[in-house]
């Protein structure tokens, strides 16, 4: 009996240990209202808001923070609440970051409860001073506030209340119908965007119909087996347009692609037939805050003339630091002793997607720039030198270069001057020597030998011998001797250097390098129309943007005081002393 008492009495203090231990943790766990510092409202660039908002557009919430020393710890939390009034334009989650890419706390965004929670992780326990600010996109929401009016942001922060300003709101949109609407939005893929294409909202006739679209953005492509087509009643009800009773037809019709868009013939539909297409595309890398897609939808029948319908979607991304096309590259051209040149053409290449953002050229002053670019690598290609010099090689501009601090970033880029290499050719002296000697001995032989003798020298001399013997004997030896000898050498040494117009050679090779360096599947019949992200709009606005964020960098200090974790370890201690004073007066009630 004893032996099993134990063993029970056992197992409560392991099992109370646990608990209490468990208890602790969740005890320790804190929700702080105390670490927003500021709110306030300004348009999706960070500027005041100037004018009235739409149904579907939207509009910024930013807010500064300051974490308390030694009081946050890991698992701790603020929960963000929008007023009824609000609603978030996407449902993206986020996370608050460092410049470092350290993660400060997790932003989980719930669209249905209107709620942000901030969840810190051990960072501030580790770092002192942790200062930041973080931002999130909202829209007024039309199905609340239904009249033109006054919006008060009030935010509450974990039970305190923090007024960001006032919006103006021009009302739900009216009951206005056109044969061809366009939305576009962005998804819980950062990479990925929605769109919808609306016909027959106003309600007519259509024979021939065909509908195709294509893409503006370089490095976007479509999700070919995201496209439906659904069949259904266009009604129009809380300032939305709604697809009633909608049919997914898509398997009846043939769709068509080039490499940039897509086509469908629809054949002939009737005045009371609303369609819909939708359908995604995927980025090939995560797009900036700021960044717009552009997205054309084009309408032909034999009822309507064609017409095109643009749609520009803005990725807006939560909790960044950096807002829309705020850097810029100022290029500063000199030739080797640094004298300014003018008329240097150059390629501005956003290297994630090998496309040319923009081209400059150089000013009397060897200056030019480029603005409105997204953080990001960029090469600076030079595509024509100023005259007499050689390209230069590409010059790249690192995203780690551009910081709100330092928005401009400045490349000093050399030119050469071309190499010509000039070769002369001469006419080498030419030297001519004649000798002509001639030796006539008469003498009393009758042997008249002729030698002719005409040797040549390098130097072109000639020389003529031409001695002539005649002996002619008799009775009476009169020898007579005649000796003629004749030099005449002549040299003419002539060297003429003609002008460069006819005698001059001139060899001028250029060298030219030039390298260049390039860098979800969910179905949604649409009962809702998905609005457009446009920062203003006027028709089907979008859904919900994205996130990332950034905050400043801090000092790591170490050591710094609990917050909690003790409380586990002392309703630990206070279970273990209450089971065995349990345990003991069991033992003393049975004996």
């Amino acid at each position: 009996m004893k032996k099993k008492l134990i063993k029970a009495l056992l197992l409560i203090v392991l099992a109370i240990s646990s608990f209490g231990t468990l208890l602790g943790q969740f005890v320790s766990a804190a929700e702080h209202n105390d670490v927003i510092t500021s709110m306030s409202v300004t348009d999706t660039s960070g500027n005041p808001i100037t004018d009235s908002v739409d149904s579907w557009e939207s509009f910024r919430i930013n807010a500064t923070f300051d974490l308390p020393d030694g009081k946050i710890k890991a698992g701790d939390t603020t929960v963000i609440s929008l007023p009824s009034s609000l609603a978030f334009q996407n449902s993206t989650n986020f996370n608050v970051t460092d410049s470092n890419g350290n993660i400060v706390a997790t932003a989980a965004v719930d669209s249905t409860t209107k709620k942000i929670t901030l969840t810190y992780t051990d960072y501030a326990a580790t770092h002192s001073d942790v200062k930041g600010k973080l931002f999130f996109d909202v829209r007024v929401d039309h199905t609340v506030v239904t009249e033109p009016s006054t919006v008060n942001v009030t935010i509450d922060v974990s039970g305190t209340k923090i007024n960001a300003g006032n919006v103006e709101f021009t009302g739900p949109e009216g009951t206005v119908s056109d044969y061809l609407n366009k939305a576009g939005w962005q998804t819980s893929d950062p990479t990925v965007l929605g769109y919808a294409i609306a016909i027959n909202r106003n309600g007519q006739n259509f024979t021939d119909l065909v509908i195709s679209d294509e893409l503006k953005n370089v490095g976007v492509s479509y999700v070919q087996d995201s496209v439906r087509i659904y069949f259904g009643d266009w009604v129009h009800e809380n300032g939305n347009w709604v697809l009633k009773n909608s049919q997914n037809v898509t398997a009846n019709y043939t769709i068509s692609w080039t490499d940039t868009g897509f086509s469908v013939d629809l054949g002939n539909v009737p005045a009371t037939q609303g369609v819909q297409i939708s359908y995604k595309v995927k980025a090939s890398y995560t797009p900036a805050d700021g960044e717009v897609f552009v997205n054309d939808a084009t309408i032909k029948s034999n009822e309507v003339p064609q017409r095109t319908k643009s749609t520009s979607t803005t990725y807006l991304q939560a909790g960044g630091s950096a807002e829309g096309y705020v850097f810029g590259i100022k290029i500063k051209k000199v030739d080797e002793n640094g004298q300014s040149l003018a008329n240097a053409q150059f390629d501005v290449i956003r290297d994630v997607t090998g496309e040319v953002v923009g081209s400059v050229t150089t000013d009397a002053n060897g200056e030019a720039s480029i603005s409105g670019l997204l953080r990001g690598d960029y090469t600076l290609k030079e595509t024509s030198a100023p005259s007499g010099y050689e390209l230069a090689e590409d010059t790249k501009v690192a995203a780690s270069e551009f910081s709100t601090a330092n928005p401009i970033v400045t490349k000093e880029i050399v030119n050469k001057l071309t190499t010509t290499t000039t070769t002369t050719t001469t006419t080498t002296p030419t030297s001519t020597t004649t000798e002509a000697p001639t030796t006539t001995e008469t003498p009393t032989t009758t042997e008249t030998p002729t030698t002719t003798e005409t040797p040549t020298t390098t130097e072109a001399p000639t020389t003529t011998e031409a001695p002539t013997t005649t002996e002619a004997p008799t009775t009476t030896e009169a020898p007579t001797t005649t000796s003629t000898t004749t030099e005449a050498p002549t040299t003419t040494s002539t060297t003429t250097e003609a002008p460069a117009t006819t005698s001059t050679t001139t060899e001028a090779s250029t060298t030219t390098s030039t390298t260049t360096e390039a860098s979800t599947t969910t179905e949604a019949p649409t009962t809702t129309e998905a609005p457009t992200t446009v920062a203003k709009t006027t028709e089907d606005p979008g859904k919900p943007k994205s996130s990332d964020s950034t905050t400043t960098s801090k000092t790591k200090k170490s050591g710094l005081p609990s917050t909690g974790d003790q409380t586990g370890f002392w309703i630990s201690i206070l279970g273990l002393v209450m089971l065995v004073a349990t345990g003991f007066y069991l033992y003393r009630t049975r004996h």
